[in-house]
């Protein structure tokens, strides 16, 4: 989780490390910590549109309905999560 936290690099590696925590069994963190990149006004657009892939890839239905639902998000992030959205349950 170190790597998560390191400043000094860019919201994708960001993203890349929660979701290896995910993987590794730190779900909530993953989940809290992908939801805030994917929230964050200030990072790059791409670094929301990965987050939101990576709680498709990790099963989180839940984290990307609050993110699609999320009313201080923009609508092309919602967009982009209800895309994730809709592609995690066409996978089931």
């Amino acid at each position: 989780m170190q790597l998560v936290r390191d400043a000094t690099v860019g919201g994708v590696v960001h993203v890349d490390a929660a979701e290896a925590a995910g993987r590794m069994g730190q779900v909530e963190k993953a989940v809290a910590i992908l939801l805030a990149l994917a929230r964050d006004a200030m990072l790059e657009d791409v670094v929301s549109v990965e987050a939101a892939e990576a709680l498709k890839r990790l099963g989180q239905v839940e984290a990307l309905l609050a993110l699609v639902r999320d009313a201080t998000v923009t609508e092309w992030r919602h967009v982009r999560a209800a895309e994730a959205l809709n592609r995690l349950e066409q996978d089931k």
